[in-house]
């Protein structure tokens, strides 16, 4: 490859990640196969899946994220050995689910997690696959930060209602008397 090359394959890197999630696996030593069936699960989710070279993954993130402090750490312990990457926009989840569904359907040690880089936060290692798959989407969040404004109302909506007719049935009983 030469330097026109890997400038273009940099610049496909960052279109490709752009402002989404990206989650680092290592697939070395999965059948061909196994990776496309991989592939063919992202593509039904709206995940993208690529096999990357780790100094052009790592190229992108610098120019993307411009935080050296930030994204070396990440570098340093994830972008190591062979590396693929799902890259997701809307939900940020969605890869974690996918690689835990992978790995338990088949009791599958690979692909292995290495690491996710999600709402600009980094998470290191296989034990934080599990806190991944529990982040909630966007819209899971709206929709409950919503329940929570709108159940007060209906507290007092009900109560207004139920209360008023408790005082006309009061009333009523007591015009009877």
């Amino acid at each position: 490859m030469n330097i026109d090359q890997k400038k273009q394959a940099v610049a496909a890197l960052k279109e490709t990640i752009g402002e989404g999630h990206v989650y680092v696996v290592d697939t070395h030593g999965m059948k061909v196969q196994e990776v496309n069936q991989i592939r063919k699960k992202c593509r039904e989710k709206g995940v993208k899946f690529e096999v990357v070279k780790n100094t052009l993954l790592k190229r992108a993130l610098d120019e993307i994220y411009q935080d050296p402090q930030r994204i070396q750490p990440f570098a340093q312990n994830v972008i190591k050995g062979s590396s693929s990457i799902f890259v997701v926009e809307e939900v940020a989840n969605m890869p974690a689910k996918i690689l835990q569904e992978i790995t338990k359907k088949g009791k599958k040690e690979k692909p292995r997690f290495k690491g996710a880089l999600v709402y600009q936060e980094a998470f290191i290692g296989a034990d934080q696959l599990k806190t991944l798959s529990e982040l909630k989407s966007k819209e899971e969040l709206i929709a409950e930060v919503i329940a929570l404004l709108q159940s007060p109302i209906k507290q007092v909506v009900s109560a207004l209602q139920s209360g008023g007719n408790t005082l006309a049935s009061l009333v009523e009983a007591l015009s009877k008397k």
